[in-house]
């Protein structure tokens, strides 16, 4: 049996499958894929998902690598903000640090129209992302990014003009910042950001 070398923990957007990230490549680590819908009793937003996320950080096998993407790559900061520690690699994709709360609206919109259906193979149904979603209305963290001391690096596409902007921003305010551009990848991650990831990892 080989030897674990620690534990990778993903926390996915609400667009895409969960089913996506399972083909990541982790080496010698643990993989362990968050499940939103465990928390979908409780009172659902993002602050409270970060504390029962960094729960988990204390509990599992060390070192701890945290991948965050869209608005899981917003409650991956939140964690890292006060798992003073903790974390020993932070990986972002497309984040967000001061929410662009009109898009978010403007997305909340498209959702109610979309039939429950459409939530099938989400991370959490219809009515929990839209509370998920909501929020993080207004939420900025822009004056806690000092207390991330852990090695961050920044995923972006370099076709996503929705995202590029705060990509840079980000891993320049941060202590240990480094942004990556992924050629052929716009606002959603594919194969090729999966892969880069995956290259981070060994």
């Amino acid at each position: 049996m080989a030897l674990v070398m620690g534990t990778v923990i993903v926390l996915p957007d609400l667009k895409q499958s969960s089913a996506f990230w399972q083909q990541l490549k982790v080496g010698r680590h643990q993989l362990r894929l968050i499940d939103y819908r465990q928390f979908s009793d409780a009172s659902l937003d993002y602050q409270t998902l970060a504390r029962a996320v960094e729960q988990l950080v204390r509990q599992v096998p060390q070192p701890v690598t945290l991948i965050g993407d869209g608005i899981g790559a917003v409650i991956a900061l939140k964690v890292a903000v006060t798992a003073f520690g903790r974390i020993d690699n932070l990986l972002l994709v497309k984040p967000q640090y001061q929410i662009p709360t009109a898009r978010l609206k403007r997305q909340a919109a498209r959702w109610r129209l979309l039939p429950q259906g459409s939530f099938k193979d989400r991370p959490l149904d219809k009515k929990s992302s839209l509370a998920l979603l909501q929020s993080l209305y207004d939420a900025d963290l822009t004056n806690q990014l000092m207390h991330v001391q852990c090695p961050t690096t920044v995923f972006c596409g370099a076709r996503d003009r929705q995202n590029r902007t705060a990509a840079q921003g980000l891993s320049n305010r941060l202590f240990d910042g480094h942004l990556v551009w992924i050629d052929k990848m716009e606002a959603a991650i594919n194969d090729d950001g999966l892969k880069a990831l995956g290259n981070q990892l060994r």
